[in-house]
């Protein structure tokens, strides 16, 4: 999937205040959740439930981590190494799978 094709699936299929659960692939579902505020230019506005500071996450951080994507599903890439391109790791790989489930 190239960056278009997911920005417009994530622009398409996650609706603004969607609660995304934390998800990780040796560890699979989190108790954690964070909600996408908006998906607008290039950035995801993420908030944590009860934060009142909303996060940006950048369209390259989405293009980083779909270059890794298929080795960090399948196992041969652990997220520590994700988290070396991207302080957002886990909410960009988090949102990757919902979009993957829907």
């Amino acid at each position: 999937m190239t960056l278009e094709e997911m920005w417009n699936e994530l622009k398409g299929r996650i609706a603004p205040d969607s609660q995304i659960q934390t998800w990780t692939a040796d560890k699979g579902y989190g108790e954690d959740k964070f909600i996408v505020v908006a998906v607008k230019g290039g950035f995801v506005q993420v908030v944590a439930p009860g934060d009142e500071k909303a996060q940006k996450i950048p369209d390259r951080d989405f293009a980083t981590v779909l270059g890794l994507w298929n080795d960090y599903v399948d196992g041969k890439l652990p997220l520590a190494k994700v988290r070396e391109q991207t302080k957002f790791a886990t909410h960009v790989v988090s949102i990757l799978h919902a979009l993957e489930r829907q």
